[in-house]
């Protein structure tokens, strides 16, 4: 076939190609010119914009999704085979099998390699004591941009990183506050708010997890200064804790400072009994 007609069929179909509403791909236009794909996309290149280019690559990453995810419905009865217990199992038992633990980040050398990689980029063997994530955390529109994006993936997937005694915190508040709002976010307070109840214009978090030291952080507390010392030592060998002191002596900090400069109401819950005390009294 001539370039003309390829150019001709590459028009008569581009208006399908960059959109996601159809099955039309780079694949099925080729098999339909009887072309080899990679000439079609050389004669792309050369009618598309480079705008148009950038959706060609979102759009057809967006259908080979789709069309991942129908072939493994029809053959797994699932959209994701990870979520199958015997691919569970594979996977558990190819990690014993290659690095002798459940978990490849378990495995000492694989750390050691993992933090001399971010000394490597960063100057430091933990990316958030890199003056790179201080930059980032700082930039507030870097924030915002990042937290609606991550939000929105999160409720289009349904992939919410919810704790069960969360969700159980989300079902009480529902039943005396119907307009409750899950992991909320707003200008006045930049994070992901585990709850938001507009009737009342109250934010709350529920700080059910470890990761919160179970009362706010007080540097001026000698339990809360042990408990520091002993996560330190601890974030030597695994990064959770280092997430943990993260979380517990600045993000928590970060998130009350805010709140006061905001002048919004805040309340912080640590177990259910008290979210429970607190809904009785309303």
């Amino acid at each position: 076939m001539v370039r003309q007609e390829i150019k001709d069929l590459i028009l008569e179909y581009k208006d399908k190609l960059l959109s996601s509403d159809n099955d039309i791909t780079l694949s099925s236009i080729a098999d339909i010119i009887n072309c080899d794909k990679s000439v079609l996309y050389r004669n792309i290149k050369k009618i598309f914009t480079e705008e148009e280019l950038n959706q060609l690559k979102i759009v057809s990453r967006k259908k080979a999704v789709l069309k991942y995810k129908k072939t493994w419905k029809e053959k797994y009865g699932t959209d994701n085979p990870n979520e199958l217990e015997s691919i569970k199992r594979k996977i558990k038992n190819t990690f014993i099998k290659n690095y002798g633990t459940d978990n490849p980040m378990k495995n000492k050398d694989i750390q050691e390699k993992s933090k001399n990689t971010v000394k490597k980029k960063y100057g430091v063997r933990n990316y958030f004591q890199s003056n790179r994530f201080k930059e980032l955390i700082s930039d507030k529109e870097f924030v915002r941009n990042n937290v609606i994006k991550s939000n929105s993936t999160k409720r289009k997937n349904h992939t919410f990183n919810s704790s069960k005694m969360e969700l159980k915190v989300f079902e009480l508040l529902k039943e005396k506050f119907p307009d409750v709002k899950y992991q909320y976010y707003s200008e006045k307070y930049p994070f992901n708010c585990d709850f938001y109840i507009p009737s009342i214009d109250t934010y709350i978090e529920f700080n059910g997890m470890w990761t919160h030291g179970k009362e706010q952080f007080n540097p001026l507390n000698a339990n809360h200064i042990h408990t520091l010392d002993k996560w330190k030592e601890l974030s030597k060998e695994s990064k959770f804790y280092s997430n943990a002191i993260n979380v517990w002596t600045d993000l928590d900090v970060r998130k009350r400072k805010i709140a006061r400069q905001n002048n919004i109401k805040l309340l912080e819950f640590w177990n259910i009994e008290d979210v429970i005390k607190w809904l009785d009294k309303k």
